[in-house]
Order: C-alpha cells, then sequence, then structure tokens
C-alpha cells in the first residue's frame, strides 16, 4: 500500500507536467471553434493538436493512478474519513474522465477537419474538447480538494502546511471559480493552475512516509 502511495505521488508530478504541457502547446496555437477558419487552421496545426490528445490521455491516466493512492492514504486517517476519501476518489476518477473525454473530442476534430468535408462538425467537436474541460474541472477540483482538506486537517500525519494550505487553494479555488462562471472573469486555462499546482504538494506528502509527516 505504501509503495503504490509512493508512486502515486511520482504520478501526481507527472500529471502536472503532462497537463502543464498540453496547456502551453494550446496557448501557443491559432485554431480556435469559436472562428469559421478553425477546420482549415486545425488541419494546418494537426501536429500540435495530436501532441494535445496524446497529453490529454497520458494526463488522464497519470491522474488515475495518483488519485487512487490518494484516496487510500486518506482512507488511513481512520474510517469516520471514508466518505472524504470516497468523495476525493470520485471526484478524481471523473476530472482524469473528463480529460480523456476531451481528448476524444479532440481526436474527434482532428478526423473531421483532415477530412476536409465537414467544417462545422469540427468545429462543434473542438469546442466540446475545450468546454469539457472549462466547465467540469472548477467543480471537480474542487470537490477533490475540498474532501482532502477535511482529512488533512483532522489527520495530524499530514504537515500543518500542507493542511493549512489546502484549506487556503481550496477557497482560492471557489473564489476563482465564482469569478469566472458569474463574474466579469474569463479564466480559461488558468482556473487549472491552483489545481495542478496542489497536486503537485499533495504527491509530494504521497512520497514521504506517513510517520515522518508531523
Amino acid at each position: 500500500m505504501v509503495r503504490h502511495e509512493k508512486l502515486g505521488g511520482a504520478a501526481g508530478y507527472l500529471a502536472v507536467g503532462l497537463l502543464g504541457a498540453q496547456a502551453f502547446l494550446l496557448a501557443g496555437a491559432t485554431a480556435d471553434p469559436a472562428l469559421p477558419s478553425f477546420a482549415q487552421a486545425l488541419a494546418h496545426e494537426r501536429w500540435r493538436f495530436k501532441a494535445i490528445t496524446l497529453l490529454r490521455i497520458a494526463g488522464a491516466l497519470a491522474l488515475v493512478w495518483f488519485t487512487t493512492s490518494l484516496a487510500s492514504r486518506l482512507r488511513r486517517a481512520g474510517r469516520a474519513h471514508a466518505a472524504h476519501a470516497a468523495v476525493a476518489l470520485g471526484a478524481g476518477m471523473l476530472w482524469a474522465a473528463t480529460w480523456l473525454t476531451s481528448a476524444l473530442f479532440n481526436s474527434l476534430a482532428l478526423t473531421f477537419a483532415m477530412a476536409g468535408q465537414d467544417a462545422e462538425a469540427a468545429r462543434f467537436a473542438g469546442a466540446l474538447a475545450t468546454e469539457s474541460i472549462y466547465v467540469l474541472t472548477p467543480g471537480l477540483t474542487l470537490l477533490l480538494l475540498a474532501a482532502t482538506a477535511v482529512v488533512a486537517l483532522e489527520d495530524r500525519t499530514f504537515p500543518r502546511l500542507f493542511a493549512y494550505g489546502t484549506l487556503v487553494a481550496t477557497v482560492l479555488r471557489l473564489g476563482l471559480a465564482l469569478w469566472d462562471w458569474y463574474g466579469p472573469g474569463n479564466l480559461g486555462v488558468g482556473l487549472l493552475d491552483v489545481a495542478l499546482l496542489w497536486i503537485g504538494a499533495a504527491g509530494t506528502q504521497l512520497l514521504r512516509p506517513r510517520e515522518a509527516a508531523v
């Protein structure tokens, strides 16, 4: 179990690197589903978007391992926190599934664009590839953070810095989500930053022996 958790910590680092890399590639792309020229631009940048698709798939698989390891670590805090561990597990798995679904839509958009026959289908698939991440990430990562914060604050084997840092990240994540949903903000990919940074911090905790994390 301990070895699985340590490997899960490494998987967390890997997920951050892979998903961060796809965000970097996406930021430099010119293909935008909001534009009529999306299919043509996507076909021109096909290798960039193929790389983005592969990075999302690999990042999602790394997230699965990280999430199962984190849930295992939370369950070790005691039966009183079994429900919190289940919430963290469910949220993390759904978030990984969101990335896989996004990769699928990205692949479909590429297929339509390369066929050169259905530009509107390519735009629709491309929009789903992007918006599925933007729409589902805030709520799912908020659940993941909140469930972990509850356990970390009560289980003294988690360092206090990590426990309170997770609480702050939860509040910050909620504020950013509300700003994006109801305010004038359009945070886009930037909404991933807090969650990815926190996964790196949580991965560090999984790499540490439980009894040493005091």
